[in-house]
Order: structure tokens, then C-alpha cells, then sequence
């Protein structure tokens, strides 16, 4: 379906002052504060991505990373920063990559950890990559009392492209009961799922 390569463009993605203060509280609240250089470097990193010198971020972003150890509690927030920068850059395949790492390491603070899933769910969904989006999907919303519309929306979608119809009717009706107005592409991705299950019935309604 033609409209599905507009609905893969449709991501939501965080700003990277907004993740640089997360990462920054979180280490504060745990009492594993990054040094002052780290902190400073991040910071600044952080002002050259939102006013859109994103490539010098990143290259400044990588000589600091080039100088920690793997065994370095700062390394996996630099490493995170650099998903979101390389996001800036419009780099998003390489932003998986790191992301992934990043959260294999399980270094990051649950809360950075938390937020980093559902940016590499978002990542993979732009990507096409819907194996990939389907399990860091699944994996953010089991940590979330109630998950939001667009994790269920595309967490099914990505089982539909999987031909995972059962998975598939399910996160997108979920998706569509969480909202008062549907969209309209998501109404087409449902009934395109029923219609590949020979659900006729629902299909009609």
C-alpha cells in the first residue's frame, strides 16, 4: 500500500536537551554524578545539536568517547547523546546501531534506559526495520503503566509487516481505543489486517 512509507515516516522523536537533562538528573538522583568534564562536554555537545551544527557535536561527541574506558559509567551516556545527535545529522540507521549497543551494555540508569527504548523502537519503525521496532516496542510498554496509543500503533503495525496478524490486531486496537479521533491511516492498516485474516465480519464495521 502506497501510504504505508508515509505512515513509516511518522516518528516522534525527543529533543536532545530534553534527553541531556534526563541523563543528568538521573545520575544526580542515583548519586552517580558524570565528572565535570563529561558533564561539560555533554553540555556543550548538546547547544552545538539544537542550533543545528549536529556534525560537529558528533565529532566532538566521539573524542570523548575515544577517551573513556569500556568499564567508564560516563561511557554509555555519551553513547546515548550520540544516538540523538546522530538523529540531528539525520543519520538514523547509525543512531540504531549505538542504541542497541547502548542498551545491550545495560549500563545506562532504568529511567535513561527507559526513554533510549522508546527512542530505538521509533528509529527501526523510520528504518523499516520492524523486527527490531516490534521488540523495543513491546519492551518499553511493559515497563509503562499505561502505554501510549503510538507505542500499541507502532508495535502493530510492525507485526502486520512481520505477517503477524494476531499480534498485529492487537496492539492496533488497542492503539485506536487509547484515542478519541482515529486516523484514518490507522483505520486502513486495521482493516488491511483483517482482510488478510479473512476476518470479513469485523472489516464491515
Amino acid at each position: 500500500m502506497p501510504y504505508m512509507n508515509v505512515l513509516r515516516s511518522r516518528t516522534y522523536m525527543l529533543p536532545l536537551l530534553f534527553v541531556l537533562s534526563l541523563v543528568l538528573a538521573v545520575s544526580t538522583v542515583r548519586g552517580e554524578s558524570l565528572s565535570r568534564e563529561t558533564r561539560l562536554k555533554l553540555q556543550e555537545a548538546s547547544k552545538l545539536t539544537e542550533t543545528g551544527k549536529a556534525r560537529e557535536a558528533i565529532r566532538r561527541l566521539q573524542l570523548l568517547e575515544g577517551t573513556l574506558q569500556e568499564k567508564d559509567d560516563d561511557l554509555a551516556m555519551v553513547r546515548q547523546c550520540l544516538v540523538y545527535a546522530h538523529i540531528a545529522a539525520e543519520e538514523p540507521a547509525v543512531a540504531r546501531d549505538i542504541a542497541v549497543k547502548v542498551l545491550k551494555g545495560g549500563q545506562l540508569p532504568a529511567e535513561a534506559a527507559h526513554a533510549l527504548t522508546w527512542m530505538t523502537a521509533q528509529i527501526a519503525y523510520q528504518l523499516g526495520d520492524y523486527r527490531f521496532c516490534a521488540r523495543y516496542a513491546e519492551q518499553w510498554m511493559s515497563a509503562e503503566r499505561s502505554p501510549s496509543a503510538k507505542a500499541h500503533f507502532l508495535a502493530g503495525f510492525s507485526y502486520y509487516q512481520m505477517k503477524q496478524p494476531r499480534k498485529a490486531e492487537k496492539h492496533l486496537e488497542q492503539a485506536m481505543a487509547k484515542v478519541k479521533q482515529i486516523p484514518d491511516d490507522w483505520r486502513r492498516v486495521l482493516l488491511a489486517v483483517y482482510l488478510d485474516g479473512k476476518q470479513y465480519r469485523k472489516a464491515e464495521t
